[in-house]
């Protein structure tokens, strides 16, 4: 993606795709994840395989997991996620908070490690929100 205000038309074409895509899915859970530690492109990624161990057997034919890392200003990455599991929206919220907490454990009280974990609402394009940058270099993504 280009740095510019707003999208070129391949752009557009392209986080539509990701968009109907992600659409396709019945997402049960959106979240977002950051570390005490400063996170890299690739620790995010290590993270989120070790996140799909954990959460993968929880329903191994239910689960699935779409995210990506973006970097703040800073070059420290966070994480966007689409997940699905299938428990009420609190108990999904209180397994997949807890397997962050394994896969990045928190350094000294849980409050180092920001963890926003939501019932999934298709109707706020959180699918657009996570594929916006997924052309940039700067970007790492995975799908499970």
């Amino acid at each position: 993606m280009t740095t510019r205000v707003g999208y070129s038309k391949p752009e557009k074409q392209l986080l539509n795709a990701w968009g109907d895509f992600l659409d396709s899915i019945d997402w049960t859970s959106f979240g977002t994840f950051t570390s005490y530690y400063s996170l890299s492109k690739n620790g995010a990624r290590l993270k989120m395989e070790r996140m799909t161990e954990i959460l993968k057997p929880e329903q191994p034919d239910i689960f699935r997991m779409f995210w990506v890392a973006e970097a703040f200003v800073s070059k420290e990455y966070h994480i966007h996620a689409l997940i699905k599991l299938d428990h009420p929206p609190i108990a999904a919220s209180a397994i997949i908070i807890n397997a962050w907490h394994k896969v990045c454990p928190p350094a000294g009280y849980k409050m180092h490690n920001r963890v926003l974990v939501e019932e999934y609402d298709q109707t706020k394009g959180g699918r657009f929100y996570l594929a916006k940058h997924i052309n940039s270099p700067n970007v790492e993504y995975g799908i499970y």
